[in-house]
């Protein structure tokens, strides 16, 4: 199992990276009782055959191993949350991974650290280009890597401090805008 739901997209990034996908974009929402994330990505995409069994731990793309855990541990949890997981692929066009879970389930792990997810993620593949949307109750915010290569060049987006700078933009922006928000529940709760 995962510790949080970061390390799940991540896992799901990883597969979308494996089928060669050059534009990846993240979606997560939090709103009312419910998170819904998708992944979707331009790679080479699933065969229809192999789409009913794409769950499976024993299903994979890869060379290296014969065994892929990442949308079998997402399944595991989606089954065990009462969630839905649909997962939709064109050969050649790409794949999307949809993932809908109870936000307030016991079962659901934290949300964790989207600023590492998308260093991380920057730093193994820097070529990729990563969209991020992030829109938690009121808060919306957009990370995207084609916008930051432009105003950093001549410098590349792998170096060092380009890539701890990201992370702490992106959770910077994302704490403060939630401790807004959480500051004007309690605000407007006590008027």
């Amino acid at each position: 199992m995962m510790l949080d739901l970061c390390m799940h997209l991540f896992e799901i990034i990883n597969n979308s990276i494996h089928a060669d996908a050059k534009n990846i974009y993240i979606n997560y929402i939090e709103q009312q009782n419910l998170i819904h994330f998708t992944v979707k990505d331009d790679g080479k995409g699933i065969e229809k055959e192999k789409l009913t069994n794409v769950t499976s731990p024993f299903m994979t793309q890869r060379k290296t191993r014969t065994v892929g855990m990442g949308l079998a541990f997402m399944k595991q949890l989606v089954d065990m949350t009462g969630g839905k997981m649909h997962i939709e692929s064109v050969i050649h066009e790409g794949t999307t991974v949809y993932v809908e879970l109870p936000r307030y389930h016991i079962d659901v792990c934290e949300r964790g650290d989207f600023g590492e997810l998308m260093m991380l993620c920057i730093q193994a593949n820097p070529e990729i280009e990563y969209c991020l949307n992030l829109q938690i109750d009121s808060l919306k915010f957009t990370f995207d890597t084609t916008w930051l290569k432009a105003e950093i060049q001549p410098l590349s987006i792998d170096e060092a401090t380009i890539l701890i700078w990201i992370k702490e933009y992106i959770n910077t922006n994302i704490n403060t805008k939630e401790n807004k928000n959480e500051k004007f529940r309690r605000i407007t709760e006590n008027s």
